[in-house]
Order: C-alpha cells, then sequence, then structure tokens
C-alpha cells in the first residue's frame, strides 16, 4: 500500500515492517520528519535515490532509529521519464548497491531479500567508500 509523504498516515506507518522510500531528494527530510515518532524500532527503512551521505545525514539526525535506515541505489531505469516510460521488469537483472554497516546483519537481509526476488544482483559498498564516491 502506498501514501505519497503529503498524505502519510501514521496509523499505516506504525505497523510497517518496511518503508521504501521512492521520492526525490528534496522530499526526504518532509519525509524522515513525518516518520519521527511514529515507527517501530523494529522498522526497516529503505530508498532508491542515488544520493546516499546526505539522506544517511538526515538519517541520522532526524530518525528514532536511524540504523534502522539501509541506504540502497538501484541501478536501473532510463533517461526517460514518465507514466509512459513504465517498465514491469525495471529490476530485473539489474544491480542493487546496498551501503551497509556492522549493525544491519538481520535488516540487510530483508532488503536484500525483497530486492533479489526483483530480480536484482545485490552489491554490497561499505559506507565509508561511498562517502568519496557518489554524494
Amino acid at each position: 500500500m502506498g501514501f505519497s509523504h503529503d498524505t502519510l498516515c501514521s496509523h499505516t506507518v506504525k505497523s510497517a515492517d518496511l518503508i521504501i522510500i521512492c521520492a526525490n531528494l528534496g522530499s526526504v527530510e518532509r519525509i524522515f520528519r513525518n516518520l519521527k515518532g511514529t515507527i517501530s524500532g523494529e522498522t526497516i527503512i529503505t530508498d532508491i535515490g542515488s544520493v546516499k551521505a546526505k539522506v544517511q545525514k538526515l538519517a541520522m539526525d532526524i530518525l528514532d532509529f536511524p540504523t534502522n535506515y539501509i541506504p540502497c541505489h538501484p541501478i536501473a531505469g532510463s533517461e526517460k521519464s514518465g507514466l509512459g516510460q513504465v517498465q514491469s521488469n525495471l529490476f530485473n537483472g539489474k544491480k542493487m548497491i546496498m551501503i551497509t554497516g556492522n549493525s544491519c546483519v538481520q535488516k540487510c537481509s530483508v532488503v536484500k531479500n525483497l530486492f533479489s526476488k526483483l530480480g536484482m544482483e545485490i552489491v554490497n559498498m561499505n559506507y565509508v567508500y561511498e562517502l568519496g564516491s557518489h554524494n
């Protein structure tokens, strides 16, 4: 079930096991602020944007459980946008870059399993390496 960040319902996300943020970078701070005080310590949060360092900092600064944020970046899509460009197999056979840390073994496995089921190859990247890569 999906909701835009403008209509985020606390009763809906309160019991969520996993939240995937699919929004532009300018919206992430507001989404995190909407999630603060709403989700449980068990809820895993990930995103599919390309910018990681700024989003990781926002997670650390805003979220009640920042270690529940697992940064991901699917290497998929094209330069074309709009509803006419929707691809049902967008992730199939593509790589998913997952920024891993020391405390995410169980949480990371949930995210890995989800994207693997979509046909993606998971590539782990250490957060320290990523800081110099694609901010």
